[in-house]
């Protein structure tokens, strides 16, 4: 797993965000490794969500229609809806039903119609509405989490219009281990602006990629 975070220091996502090192080129450097046969990639975005308890911030994931539909099934929406046209017309966000325990430290419990004030770091910020409750998942075919929080990816661009790439987590499949993959994911790797991407190589998932339906 490759992943790319957001500055500790608040004030300096958006310049960083504008330098995103998950880029193209860098992309195809890792499919050209041996036996590499994918990268599947998460958009994220780091936003203050104002609580009944306190305000915080929160990373948010941002799916595509197609990430919406392989890994938010109906059997896996709790409460409301989670579909996807119907969030973006609607400004709304879907939370997990993990959330209960996480957030009861903030003395908030979510409800469908509950309204979440975003407040973003040089974006544009949003009231978006609880229009779905999810069930946790298990670890997927590509080895994320359900995310607490998790938006349309047009939402992304409405609350940080100026960023084009919001890509957080890259994960690489591939059909076996070697030692110039091993190599590779063990340095740290730069973007054009001296970030730092922070590779996690316990966490690279050894297998093909998922086969598209």
């Amino acid at each position: 797993m490759i992943s790319w975070q957001d500055a500790v220091d608040m004030e300096k996502i958006p310049e960083q965000a504008l330098d995103n090192p998950l880029y193209n080129d860098l992309r195809e450097q890792i499919l050209a490794l041996p036996d590499v046969d994918a990268i599947t990639s998460y958009d994220a975005v780091t936003v203050e969500i104002d609580l009944p308890g306190k305000a915080d911030p929160f990373i948010i994931t941002g799916m595509t229609r197609e990430q919406f539909g392989q890994q938010i099934p109906e059997n896996r929406i709790a409460a409301g809806t989670a579909d996807y046209d119907a969030l973006v017309e609607g400004n709304g966000i879907l939370i997990s039903d993990s959330s209960d325990r996480i957030l009861s430290g903030y003395d908030y419990t979510p409800q469908i119609g509950d309204v979440l004030h975003l407040k973003t770091y040089g974006g544009q910020d949003m009231d978006l509405n609880a229009m779905g409750i999810v069930k946790e998942g298990s670890r997927d075919a590509t080895g994320v989490l359900a995310s607490l929080f998790i938006l349309p990816e047009e939402t992304l661009y409405k609350l940080y219009p100026g960023v084009e790439n919001f890509q957080m987590v890259w994960n690489v499949h591939a059909a076996q281990d070697s030692d110039v993959l091993r190599k590779f994911m063990a340095m740290a790797v730069l973007g054009p602006a001296g970030q730092l991407v922070r590779l996690r190589t316990p966490e690279l998932h050894l297998q093909p990629a998922p086969v598209p339906s």
